[in-house]
């Protein structure tokens, strides 16, 4: 059994290596403008002085976008996930790339930020929530299987403080492993998936996972409520935005993982 810690990037082809990074750093630049808009001690002259960054970063950012999804696309697990999801990356960057032209060449007055902060909150915290679904397809492609207790890659995983990333919130899950639950999978990319499947529930509920050795593989049973027995823990969460449930069903086929509803949430088939 390999360790539950594997290096996080278990795939190298270096144009979406590059691609990875330049959309960390970009969404991470339009992140910090979105907290320096919001703050009252940051006066209108510094917001200013950064805003031709940010905005000369969105057609990198587009750029990666598009080899990202490119490497998901004409699969037919995922291509219209990704094409969604591309489109909807793809939508929010031109809006944000039309209101920061309008303002790097002019006088930057009180009320342009106003609606420079309301802007940026909402879109900021939508295109990190599309970037860990682009992320999530990404991984579910490219990464690498390994013989791996399940349980423990969700404690560490799921409970991992976010790299590269801002989370929008945290909650609460309870966790309960049954029998021996080491399979083959892609550590990351089944993580993640658990995590934005545990983000499709209501926000008031504690779900409750379960880890159970079946008949020719193993079960991961996600439900709305908690359960006596479990292990609690927090989890960083990115949002739900329109292609969320979209890219999951997607993730789920990558990975090679069978999806059933049921009556109290969802349950992932692994097979072997």
């Amino acid at each position: 059994m390999s360790s539950v810690s594997p290096p996080r990037e278990t795939w190298t082809a270096r144009p979406l290596s590059v691609a990875r990074g330049i959309l960390r750093d970009g969404l991470g630049a339009i992140g910090n403008l979105a907290i320096l808009a919001s703050s009252v001690r940051v006066g209108s002259r510094a917001i200013a002085s950064v805003l031709p960054d940010v905005l000369a970063s969105c057609g990198p950012i587009r750029g990666a976008v598009n080899e990202l999804a490119g490497g998901v696309i004409e699969l037919p697990e995922a291509d219209a996930a990704a094409k969604a999801l591309r489109a909807f990356m793809g939508g929010h960057l031109d809006e944000l790339e039309r209101e920061l032209t309008g303002l790097v060449d002019e006088p930057f007055r009180a009320s342009e930020r106003l609606d420079l902060d309301r802007l940026l909150a909402r879109l900021s915290g939508r295109l990190d929530a599309a970037q860990a679904l682009l992320e999530l397809l990404d991984t579910a492609v490219h990464e690498r299987p390994q013989s791996i207790h399940l349980g423990e890659l969700l404690r560490q995983h799921l409970a991992g403080a976010p790299s590269g990333r801002r989370p929008q919130r945290r909650f609460k899950v309870t966790v309960r492993s049954v029998g021996a639950v080491e399979a083959d999978v892609k550590p990351r990319g089944l993580s993640e998936l658990v995590t934005a499947e545990l983000e499709l529930f209501p926000g008031e509920s504690v779900p409750h996972i379960e880890l159970v050795a079946v008949s020719g593989g193993h079960e991961i049973a996600i439900s709305k409520h908690a359960r006596t027995g479990g292990e609690t823990l927090s989890v960083w969460g990115y949002g739900v935005i329109e292609p969320s449930l979209q890219c999951v069903l997607a993730a789920s086929r990558l990975l090679d993982l069978t999806r059933e509803v049921t009556p109290d949430g969802v349950r992932l088939g692994i097979h072997g």
